[in-house]
């Protein structure tokens, strides 16, 4: 299946994890435009299509790359803001809180000062 009804031929798809969001990310072959700039149609989890421009080829691919970057970063900032993610940026799915890797706490060990018991300052040397 294409990225649009225009464009029957997907480049590059691939799926981007993290915690517990699967988002399918789809970019087109760019292609130019009558008297106009180079556009790239992607889309992320069928949503969409977003259309990027540029000069040529290479340059309209590479602000479809950035784009999906920018949409993916917003994603990320905004979701713990919420429980589940923007449906019109990222399909909508729901998030289980149980299966998100949280960072793991860590102790702190026992302080150490000069002339504490257990630590290089304890007693003297010469006794």
């Amino acid at each position: 299946m294409g990225v649009s009804g225009g464009v029957d031929k997907v480049i590059a798809s691939r799926l981007v994890s993290e915690d517990c969001q699967t988002n399918k990310v789809e970019i087109g072959k760019p292609h130019p435009v009558d008297g106009g700039p180079t556009e790239c149609i992607y889309r992320i989890d069928a949503h969409g299509p977003w259309t990027a421009q540029g000069t040529d080829e290479l340059a309209a691919l590479y602000a479809a790359l950035t784009q999906v970057g920018q949409r993916l970063a917003w994603a990320n900032r905004n979701s713990g803001r919420r429980q589940h993610l923007d449906a019109v940026l990222l399909g909508g799915k729901r998030c289980d809180a149980s299966k998100v890797r949280r960072q793991p706490r860590h102790r702190r060990g026992p302080r150490y000062r000069a002339g504490h018991p257990g630590t290089a300052g304890e007693g003297s040397a010469s006794g």
